[in-house]
């Protein structure tokens, strides 16, 4: 019975130190702004029909600088130091990714991409993996071989 008594005062203890984190909290300032922004936020969102991925596109979060008008001078030995022509870039093969819920399409590079991240939470990697096709530079189809990556 004295262990139970223990437990009792211990979760007591445990929780009051909880309450006390839990009133600091909500009279932060700056937890109520962003708590305000958010709210506002979503009641915007649902006012215009828009999703968060709307917003994102609105917003255009994956926006890419364009290139400069003016390419430098290559350097007198580029090409014996690389064996290749100098300003030549191999072009990279990208996936296509078309939501079938939504209709939304995807053009994915490599590496990082939220949009794409957010989907395989919502429905998993290997069903959205499914969604991607594969478009070559070349316009030549992938070997069984190769390509396999999502």
């Amino acid at each position: 019975m004295a262990a139970k008594l223990n437990e009792l005062r211990e979760t007591r203890a445990a929780l009051e130190a909880i309450q006390k984190k839990l009133a600091a909290l909500e009279a932060d300032p700056e937890l109520r702004k962003h708590q305000q922004f958010e709210a506002e936020l979503r009641a915007l969102m649902g006012k215009f029909s828009m999703s968060l991925v709307d917003i994102n596109q609105l917003l255009d979060i994956n926006y890419k600088p364009p290139k400069p008008a003016v390419k430098p001078a290559p350097a007198a030995n580029d090409k014996a130091a690389t064996g290749k022509k100098p300003g030549v870039k191999k072009t990279r093969s990208t996936r296509t990714y078309t939501n079938p819920h939504n209709g939304e399409t995807l053009v994915y590079v490599g590496g990082v991409n939220k949009i794409l991240e957010e989907w395989k939470e919502k429905w998993g990697a290997d069903t959205v993996k499914g969604w991607g096709v594969l478009n070559r530079p070349d316009g030549a189809k992938p070997s069984k071989n190769k390509d396999r990556r999502g």
